[in-house]
């Protein structure tokens, strides 16, 4: 994510969308694809 902020270069989501970052990301809403996938990562690694 930093270097899609810093360079301008696309980076890919958790739900696959290739997004070219312009602004600080906090703050701003996950959809609902990515909330899940970033749900099962944090189950996954708290288990």
């Amino acid at each position: 994510m930093t270097r899609g902020y810093v360079e301008g270069v696309p980076v890919r989501s958790l739900c696959g969308l290739d997004i070219a970052p312009t602004c600080d990301p906090t703050g701003l809403p996950a959809c609902s694809t990515c909330r899940r996938v970033l749900e099962q990562i944090r189950s996954r690694h708290l288990n």
